[in-house]
């Protein structure tokens, strides 16, 4: 089931959904009617397929930070092996 994205790292999923989930997966429901129940819920929501602009968007943003990271570790290092060094 798809969350509902709330910000760049958070997800959540609503009670309500998350309580018919369980309830459908205790009685012993079938995955052709798992699948069928995260589709109905899906459309009550509004969509039914995951949104490429969103995912493009989230894709894009993670690959940023991952530079970013990249960029940080990389300084730290020549931080380090300069702080040995006399200049």
């Amino acid at each position: 089931m798809q969350g509902i994205p709330i910000g760049p790292r958070l997800i959540v999923w609503p009670e309500t959904e998350v309580s018919l989930w369980i309830d459908a997966t205790v009685r012993g429901a079938t995955e052709d009617e798992l699948r069928e129940l995260v589709k109905a819920i899906h459309a009550q929501r509004g969509y039914s397929e995951p949104n490429p602009d969103r995912q493009a968007f989230y894709d894009r943003l993670t690959s940023t930070r991952m530079a970013r990271g990249q960029g940080r570790k990389a300084r730290a290092r020549k931080e380090q092996e300069r702080g040995g060094q006399i200049s």
